[in-house]
């Protein structure tokens, strides 16, 4: 194991028994299973944040692509198969089924295996055979650090084999961040500088080839020192000046993690800059933040920690919180704790992004608690009304861990009607995948949501 978010395919997946049936807490939210994977050349374990193609005619949906981080046709780890890149699209007209395309079967060589939690990323909106999707893996590739890959259509192209020397090793969370250039950002979850047992990890930089060439060019521009910057990065978010936000599982100035932002180098400089944004103390405001941070227009950034809180019953159960920028003249920012986790029906443990809608409402899934079984949930997080403080939260879905799935470490992903998509690790039909069953893609509407 090297760092705290590195472990086996089937870590945190509940072994209580199955629920009969799921328990939506919130009477108008109706779920649907859009996938059922089998754990065969479709994949089995999908983790990572789905990618939505929603410029169809009324910006219908025209397709979800996303990862699993088993299954496939290759063997890698004890047979559990390398992992898949997928699309899923809608059902056509007369029609109810959904349709899996498995675009990619990971081999453990080059293309690397075990996608993890990173997902897919574009930098365009509509994405035709043509459009490259850009991912990660984990493990494999030349020196089995993993790599960063372009899918486009059905060719896989390695653009970065990871060393574990001062480029990093290991991206695990978090999806590739692309600039307006074309560039790519990594966040690299060891490697780097040794001051961790691991390597305390990096971002690093990849530009396109220059006209007439055919090779990336890697820069790395942080190497985290495990200090005040944090160590462990676990997801990025881009501004429109360039600017990244990190996300600094561990380090900080108790090592319970930190949010950095990276500032690029000034006209005529080349190295890149950082500012320490919070350092979180482990207790009530939270410890271990996971996924990227979410933006509103004022700047605010709202995120989840997947321990601490102020819940007696449940110190380490996690929070949503969120950061207020600097008034002018001042430095500092401010943070608030949204929600402290109990454990019980409104889940635990929160493991990625948040995302935010027009109302203000922010929508998010804890990979368990919930029931007794403990599957996870989906959950909302509505801000205080007029003359209040506190903000209130609806659990919008439980997951029973059969047929509907459980335990979503992925962020949701809305269309442009409001139905919210996501991927739960286990659960579904099938319980051939370590028992837990194989995973699912699933829908919910009725939540609220306000693209």
């Amino acid at each position: 194991m090297k760092s705290r978010l590195q472990f086996d395919l089937r870590a945190g997946l509940a072994a209580a028994a199955i629920c009969a049936a799921a328990c939506p807490a919130y009477a108008q939210v109706t779920e649907n299973v859009v996938y059922d994977f089998t754990g065969g050349m479709d994949g089995w374990s999908p983790q990572a944040t789905l990618l939505a193609d929603t410029t169809g005619p009324m910006h219908t949906l025209r397709g979800l692509y996303g990862t699993a981080n088993g299954g496939g046709i290759s063997g890698c780890g004890a047979g559990y198969g390398c992992g898949t890149a997928f699309r899923l699209i809608p059902p056509g007209n007369g029609q109810m089924a959904w349709t899996e395309k498995t675009k990619w079967d990971f081999t453990g060589g080059s293309d690397g295996w075990y996608p993890a939690q990173a997902g897919l990323s574009a930098a365009t909106g509509r994405i035709s055979p043509d459009t490259p999707l850009y991912g990660t893996t984990w493990l494999g590739g030349g020196s089995g650090n993993g790599v960063v890959f372009a899918l486009t259509g059905k060719t896989l192209t390695t653009l970065w084999s990871f060393t574990g020397g001062s480029d990093g090793a290991n991206p695990f969370t978090g999806p590739v961040v692309i600039d307006k250039a074309g560039n790519l950002y990594i966040g690299a979850n060891s490697g780097g500088s040794q001051a961790c047992d691991y390597g305390c990890g990096t971002v690093i930089e990849l530009t396109p080839p220059a006209q007439g060439q055919s090779s990336w060019t890697e820069t790395t521009i942080w190497s985290f020192s495990g200090g005040n910057d944090g160590s462990s990065p676990s997801g990025l978010l881009i501004d429109d000046t360039g600017a990244l936000y990190v996300t600094a599982d561990e380090g900080g100035s108790t090592g319970n993690g930190a949010i950095i932002k990276l500032i690029p180098p000034a006209q005529g400089q080349t190295a890149w800059t950082e500012q320490t944004l919070w350092s979180f103390q482990g207790g009530t405001d939270g410890a271990y933040p996971l996924g990227p941070v979410a933006m509103r227009p004022d700047g605010k950034l709202y995120g989840t920690t997947s321990g601490g809180g102020t819940n007696p019953t449940c110190s380490g159960c996690g929070t949503v919180y969120r950061l207020i920028p600097p008034m002018k003249g001042k430095t500092t920012w401010k943070e608030e704790v949204l929600w402290s986790f109990t454990g019980g029906n409104d889940g635990s443990q929160p493991y990625n992004a948040v995302i935010l809608d027009r109302n203000d409402g922010v929508y998010g899934t804890a990979l368990s608690g919930g029931s007794a079984q403990g599957y996870g949930t989906v959950f909302k997080l509505t801000p205080p009304g007029h003359g209040q403080t506190a903000w209130s939260e609806t659990t919008l879905w439980v997951f029973s861990g059969g047929t509907d799935g459980g335990n979503p470490y992925a962020a949701l992903t809305p269309d442009k009607s409001g139905i919210l998509y996501g991927a739960a690790a286990s659960g579904g039909s099938l319980t051939d995948c370590s028992d837990y069953g194989c995973g699912v893609v699933f829908s919910l509407t009725g939540t609220g949501y306000v693209p």
